[in-house]
């Protein structure tokens, strides 16, 4: 049995302005998400919008659904803002082809939460206030974590270790965490 490691859907960082934005797959399943909730749902003229949820959400596969389907009611300059205030809150509470659990992003996070015991919730709640790279150092200062429990907190994905080294927390698991 081998562990492999999942990240969210690519999508066009910050810098990219190349005709091929559209093809990005997390932009690909926003948009196709968002034009089954709303047949009127234009990506040339949602593009900017588009982008900064794809990047909020970290290219997030549920997310990217649930804010698609918020599209129906808002633009999505208005969806990305209210990811940006906690994203937990997106929501399909609708949607059939969702299971219970995946009709609410805070619902999905909290059952991950409730897998980890006391110590490592406390763990990942102390790491959620470092920004950016959370290095060995840091860990160990802020959360007092050692390299097992932050160990236990990458098995259980509530950090990914970086290729350049440290970890980093999705932002939506920090948001839920703080």
């Amino acid at each position: 049995e081998r562990v492999l490691a999942l990240g969210g859907l690519d999508y066009p960082p910050e810098d990219d302005e190349t005709p091929d934005w559209a093809e990005r797959p997390a932009v690909r399943l926003f948009v196709a998400r968002a034009a089954r909730a709303y047949p009127q749902f234009s990506a040339e003229r949602e593009r900017a919008g588009i982008l900064r949820i794809c990047r909020l959400v970290d290219g997030m596969p549920l997310a990217l659904e649930l804010a698609a389907a918020l599209t129906r009611t808002a633009p999505c300059a208005e969806i990305a803002r209210e990811i940006e205030r906690d994203a937990s809150r997106l929501a399909s509470e609708d949607d059939p082809a969702l299971s219970p659990r995946h009709r609410r992003l805070d619902v999905a996070v909290a059952c991950a939460w409730n897998q980890l015991d006391a110590a490592h919730q406390a763990c990942a709640a102390s790491l959620s206030f470092i920004r950016g790279t959370i290095t060995s150092e840091s860990a160990e200062a802020v959360a007092g974590a050692s390299l097992r429990q932050l160990s236990a907190l990458v098995d259980r994905s509530w950090l990914r270790r970086l290729p350049e080294g440290g970890y980093a927390m999705h932002d939506v698991l920090r948001q839920f965490a703080a």
